[in-house]
């Protein structure tokens, strides 16, 4: 349930070791009736990102998706709000917002020197 609607959902992980953080989860939720994503709670546990906190302390966070467009013939989120997540619903004021724009598909993949690393990159250590 989230604010007096039952959604259906499912939860994403990962196998141990994969990656850098094989202990993310996300649980999508997503309405029985239309097929949307409404909103999407998770935790990330990238090293970095979690600031040394023991994995048992990291709290979840919820990404709720308010605003859709359509984008190469698909429905996919325009804009979403972030909030702390807790017992199973938002929590608190916004976190921030994130906001798609200029959203496009194509059938060719892209060229692999697009995600090559830059000769100048560095990389941030995992503790």
């Amino acid at each position: 349930m989230f604010h007096g609607q039952e959604f259906d959902a499912v939860k994403v992980t990962f196998k141990k070791g994969t990656g850098d953080s094989s202990d993310d989860y996300y649980i999508a939720y997503v309405d029985p009736k239309s097929g949307q994503l409404k909103l999407v709670s998770y935790v990330v546990t990238y090293a970095v990102l979690r600031k040394n906190k023991p994995m048992d302390q990291l709290e979840p966070h919820a990404l709720v998706f308010e605003e859709w467009q359509d984008a190469s013939g698909l429905r996919v989120p325009k804009r979403g709000t972030f909030y702390n997540w807790k017992n199973e619903n938002i929590e608190g004021e916004p976190l921030g917002v994130m906001e798609f724009s200029n959203v496009a598909f194509s059938e060719k993949p892209p060229e692999s020197a697009k995600f090559a690393k830059p000769a100048d990159a560095v990389l941030a250590p995992l503790e």
